[in-house]
């Protein structure tokens, strides 16, 4: 059975992807923009994406502030106190990344089918 927390989402980096240690793996976070059109009316929706190991790297050493993706993964709801006020935020933990309009245009799973990818 597929997993039942799935989500597709397409839209454009708003930021360089930065990476960081995390104990003996890498993270890699980055955001893009989603744009939702009404008619008349339009909204942007700002998503925060976390990709972590070999998946992080590769976003991080091909894709820029701009490009295009899609990206496959799982939400991920942080939930935290601040100040006495209850606070959350809502994120998506990539599983694949689709990069949509590169010269390196394709999923990192793709890029990598020769290569064992840990994700």
């Amino acid at each position: 059975m597929k997993d039942i927390n799935s989500v597709t989402i397409i839209g454009r980096l708003t930021r360089d992807p930065e990476t960081r240690q995390a104990g003996i793996s890498t993270v890699c976070n980055f955001s893009i923009a989603n744009n939702q059109d009404f008619g008349e009316k339009k909204h942007v929706n700002f998503i925060e994406i976390t990709a972590w190991g070999k998946l992080g790297e590769v976003v991080e050493k091909y894709m820029k502030k701009g490009n295009s993706v899609a990206v496959e993964g799982r939400l991920n709801q942080e939930r935290w106190e601040q100040d006495g006020n209850k606070r959350s935020k809502l994120s998506i933990i990539a599983s694949n990344v689709q990069f949509l309009d590169t010269k390196e245009s394709g999923s990192v799973k793709e890029m990598f089918a020769d290569e064992e990818v840990p994700f």
